[in-house]
């Protein structure tokens, strides 16, 4: 360090005595003082005569000589030497533990917030995914379907006519098919979870309760209803059925609960409401309010179906639905096993109808095709005597 260097020592206390108070100038003090002479590059001290015992021409000893001048850098450089004397820590004040807790719980609070909502969204996001592939998957198979069935078209000659305003959009009756599968199975999945503790536990099994609903939504469906009945000209009743079915199918819950079915379709109306009671009276469930939710699923299972109607009746003759009875052999060309996700039987043993669990269709027109029925089989033991 610069403070403990002898040339900087020596600077100090040069400095020091060069603050102290000049003595006054004697004679005698003059006479002392010894005279310095400056050249450059050399100083000469030239002692004194000293007045003694001895005589005048006895001299005192020389003074040692001066030590050269410091350079004027270096004396800046010394000047700038940092002082730590008035240095003192740089005390950070402590966060209190009531601080801390608090704003942890805080941080917590709003955590549990953000997940609580991911959850749901999560949710909400899994059961759209899901019903979306499950029409997917059900369009995918009716197109199939439709491309099995156009080779076996082109080896008959004898389709029916059909009578009408146009003939019946293949395509069309496709979707709304496929419509009307998503929406009862989406309207058995809310139903068993809420009227569980309430119904019989054979409801309860899987593709059950999906059954029971098409059963009830498609039963009398070869049958005219009280409008058609007051017509007798078959061009005529599918003009009818046409026209409603443009104004039915884009209606939503929204409308329905703001100014009720009956104001745009008096013959919708009257369908939910027969086919309500007959869901009440088949799960053996009468609630005295039945809930929103279920309402709303309840209604678009319920017009999805009575779409399914009209388009089938807006041709002549009507497209005819196609029922599986309990104990049917197996035939994969009008069937399709609902436990197999349509792999085929490899089994040797016999294998038929347990249960019809949705209806298919028999669509002739000039791409005639078969809608498969989606039935739950059972494979039948051989038994040896």
């Amino acid at each position: 360090m610069a403070s403990s260097s002898p040339f900087s020592h020596y600077l100090h206390d040069s400095h020091s005595n060069h603050r102290r108070k000049p003595e006054e100038l004697t004679e005698e003090n003059k006479e002392k003082r010894p005279q310095v002479r400056m050249t450059p590059g050399r100083t000469t001290i030239t002692p004194t005569k000293e007045v003694s015992a001895h005589g005048p021409h006895h001299y005192t000893e020389p003074l040692p000589p001066l030590p050269p001048p410091v350079p004027q850098r270096k004396q800046k450089l010394n000047s700038r030497s940092i002082s730590c004397v008035d240095c003192r820590p740089s005390i950070v004040p402590l966060e209190k533990s009531s601080d801390r807790q608090s704003r942890r719980h805080s941080t917590s609070d709003t955590n549990d917030e953000w997940r609580f909502v991911a959850t749901e969204l999560s949710k909400k996001l899994l059961a759209t995914a899901r019903k979306r592939d499950e029409a997917v998957v059900e369009a995918s198979r009716l197109k199939q379907t439709i491309s099995e069935l156009r080779r076996e078209l082109a080896a008959r000659n004898d389709v029916p006519s059909i009578v009408g305003s146009g003939s019946l959009s293949t395509e069309r009756f496709l979707r709304s098919v496929s419509s009307a599968r998503s929406a009862v199975r989406m309207l058995a999945r809310t139903l068993t979870g809420h009227v569980r503790p309430y119904i019989s536990p054979s409801l309860l099994l899987p593709h059950h309760m999906e059954a029971l609903l098409n059963r009830v939504f498609y039963s009398g469906f070869e049958l005219t209803d009280e409008d058609e009945t007051q017509i007798a000209d078959p061009s005529a009743r599918c003009n009818l059925n046409q026209s409603e079915f443009g104004s039915v199918q884009p209606l939503n819950w929204d409308q329905v609960l703001t100014k009720g079915t009956r104001h745009y379709s008096d013959r919708l109306s009257r369908f939910c409401d027969r086919r309500m009671s007959d869901v009440v009276g088949s799960i053996g469930w009468a609630p005295r309010v039945w809930p929103e939710h279920i309402l709303r699923t309840f209604f678009s299972a319920a017009k999805s179906a009575w779409a399914v109607r009209l388009l089938a009746r807006s041709v002549h003759p009507p497209v005819p639905i196609l029922r599986i009875d309990q104990g049917t052999s197996f035939d994969s060309q009008f069937m399709e096993d609902v436990a197999m996700d349509g792999t085929e039987f490899t089994q040797p043993a016999p294998v038929t109808v347990k249960l019809l669990v949705v209806p298919g269709f028999h669509v002739y027109t000039s791409n005639c095709c078969v809608v498969k029925c989606k039935v739950l089989c059972e494979k039948m033991e051989h038994k040896y005597g």
